[in-house]
Formats: structure tokens, C-alpha cells, sequence
């Protein structure tokens, strides 16, 4: 309980650390992240407004982050759907409330979101202390010793593996955003779906943490064995669902999600590629779920590095020719061979990471 104990506190204090930080460079920040996103003007107001409102919720939104990983180590995944839904009821209640009933617009939608990430992370915390009790451990436990280099080594494999993510992400809204507001548009739109996508695929990547580290830590080989290969068959499985179901229904669910006619018109032209996600995708979700559970975190810095190359020489070679195709290429490019290289590297042990 002291080791649980001191993890937690570990991660919180860097984690709401990190958060005040952001605010602090809330002003810089802002800046670079539209200059980098060259949108245009009408547009770059509301995002510097919703941005800087929303900046605020930092320290809530990274303490979450660590919150929901400690009580999936600790095999309670179900305190961490109730407060999903929790922070979703309240995001929606009070974003409808400002922006419908108050006329509050981009800013109301912003103080919705950011209600939500101090209610989530506050009602963490309660349940945190009220399940568990978690005694506060000496000074020096939380910040000396080789237990807290290894902490910052995961962590750091984890922090500039998700830096390689926003830097995907962002260059994809960039690139988007550089064709004009109804490719953007239509982007965001069609990127609808594979956030749909990945709210079910991060079920099975939740699971995948908790199951493996759990038989990872009692040294169950054979069992830790036998659920990757279930975890991935089942993904597997649910990736095939979801693309039956995107090629048949995709269209439907956009005019559902958005009712303007020339979005809806430009996100068709592209639409085979939103329907090839879930396939070119499945497998980098369930692996990122196995190897945080081993705490494997180099592989996957490693892996998501050897993608992130991938994402950006297909970007280069295509965006010439194809325009937007090209970068739904990329982009599906980066997702398949994310997902390759971790399979590779999980079917190999992972250099003795992985049993």
C-alpha cells in the first residue's frame, strides 16, 4: 500500500505541476499554436478564446489522466467509467446551459468543458480517499531514490510518445485548415468517426493495461499469453464490426453529426478513407493497452518514433499529387504501421519485456 501510495502521489505532483506550468504559458503557447495552424482569422479568434478559457482546466484534465491509470492499476475500472459519464452529463448539461440559454457562444462552450475536468478530477480525488485512503507518504519517499527514476523513465517514453501524437495530430489540422475552412470541415467531420472509434478501442486498451500488468506482476506467462491473443482477437473482431458498419452507415451518421450541405459533400469524397480506420487502427489501440501494462514503455516510444517517420515521408511523397487524399493516407499509413511494429515487437517478447 505505501508503493501504491507513493505512485500516486509521484504522478499527481508532476502532473499538476506540469498543468500550472501550461498556465503560466498560456499567452505563448496560444500564439505558436496558431501560427502553426495558419487558420484563418474568424476562426483563430474563437480557438485563442476557447483556448485560453479552457487552459485553465489543465491541472484538473492531467490529474484525471492520473487518477483514472491509478484505479485501473488497482483493478477498479468501474470508478473510472461512472466518472467518464460523470464528466461527459456535466460537460454537456453546462455547455448547453451557457451557450443555448445564456447565449455565451464559443466561451460558454469552454466553461462547459472546463466545469467538467474540475468536476471529474475533484470527485477522483473524494472517491480516491474514501475507498482507499492513500496515507500521505514521507517527503523523501515521493522524490528521492531509484523508484522515482524509474518513474520519470516510463513517463518520459510516455511524454514524448504523445508529443509525437499532437505533433501528428496537429499537422494533420494544420494541413486541413491550409485548404480552407470546408476541408477542415470536412476533416473534423470524417475524424468524428474515428473518435467513436476510439472510445470503444480504449475500452479494450483499459482492459489490456489493468489484465496485463496484473498477471505480468504475479509472473502468469501462460495467462498473460493467452489474454494478448484474446484482447487482440476481440479487437480484431470489433475492428471488422466497425467497418461493416461505417461502409453501410457512415453516411447517415455524418448528416446526422453535421447538416451543412458542402461539408457534407467535401467529407464524401473522402469518406473511404474515415472507413479504413478502424482496421488500419485496431492493433496500435489493444498494443498500447499490452505494453503499458508491462510498463514496456520504450517499444512503444520506439515504435510510435518508426510511425510518426512513416506518417510524415508519406505525407511528403503523397500531399503533391493526391492533396487531402494524400494526407488520409499518411495518416492511415502512420495508424497500420503503429500497430505492425508493436505486434512485431510483442510477438518477439520485446526483448525480454514481454513474456
Amino acid at each position: 500500500k505505501v508503493r501504491q501510495a507513493t505512485v500516486l502521489y509521484q504522478a499527481l505532483t508532476v502532473a499538476l505541476a506540469i498543468g500550472v506550468v501550461f498556465i503560466i504559458m498560456r499567452t505563448p503557447l496560444c500564439g505558436m499554436l496558431l501560427d502553426m495552424m495558419e487558420v484563418e482569422h474568424r476562426a483563430a479568434a474563437m480557438a485563442a478564446e476557447y483556448f485560453m478559457t479552457l487552459i485553465w482546466g489543465a491541472p484538473a484534465m492531467l490529474g484525471s489522466f492520473v487518477m483514472a491509470g491509478w484505479f485501473l492499476g488497482m483493478q477498479n475500472s468501474k470508478v473510472t467509467m461512472w466518472i467518464s459519464v460523470l464528466t461527459v452529463i456535466v460537460n454537456i448539461a453546462v455547455s448547453l446551459t451557457l451557450t443555448l440559454a445564456l447565449d455565451l457562444g464559443i466561451y460558454g462552450l469552454a466553461l462547459g468543458t472546463l466545469s467538467a475536468q474540475w468536476t471529474g478530477f475533484t470527485v477522483s480525488v473524494i472517491v480516491c480517499g474514501l475507498k482507499y485512503s492513500p496515507s500521505f507518504p514521507r517527503f523523501i519517499t515521493i522524490f528521492a531514490g531509484t523508484n522515482l527514476l524509474k518513474f520519470f523513465r516510463i513517463n518520459t517514453d510516455i511524454f514524448l510518445r504523445t508529443l509525437c501524437l499532437v505533433g501528428v495530430t496537429l499537422w494533420f489540422t494544420r494541413t486541413g485548415a491550409m485548404q480552407g475552412n470546408e476541408i477542415l470541415a470536412a476533416n473534423a467531420l470524417l475524424m468524428q468517426l474515428f473518435t467513436l472509434f476510439s472510445f470503444f478501442m480504449d475500452g479494450f486498451a483499459f482492459s489490456a493495461e489493468a489484465i496485463c500488468g496484473k498477471y505480468s506482476g504475479a509472473g502468469r506467462h501462460q495467462a498473460l499469453k493467452q489474454a494478448c491473443r484474446l484482447l487482440i482477437s476481440t479487437s480484431a473482431t470489433l475492428a471488422l464490426i466497425f467497418t461493416a458498419g461505417y461502409a453501410t452507415l457512415g453516411t447517415a451518421l455524418l448528416e446526422i453529426l453535421c447538416d451543412d450541405l458542402s461539408t457534407l459533400a467535401a467529407a464524401r469524397e473522402y469518406e473511404v478513407w474515415a472507413i479504413s480506420i478502424p482496421l488500419a487502427g485496431f492493433m496500435a489501440f489493444v498494443c498500447d493497452g499490452i505494453f503499458i501494462g508491462l510498463t514496456a514503455t520504450r517499444s512503444m516510444l520506439l515504435s510510435m518514433l518508426c510511425a510518426t517517420a512513416v506518417y510524415f515521408t508519406v505525407y511528403m511523397l503523397a500531399w503533391p499529387t493526391m492533396h487531402n487524399h494524400g494526407l488520409w493516407l499518411a495518416f492511415l499509413c502512420y495508424l497500420a504501421v503503429r500497430g505492425l511494429l508493436l505486434a512485431l515487437l510483442l510477438a518477439k517478447g520485446s526483448r525480454g519485456e514481454v513474456a
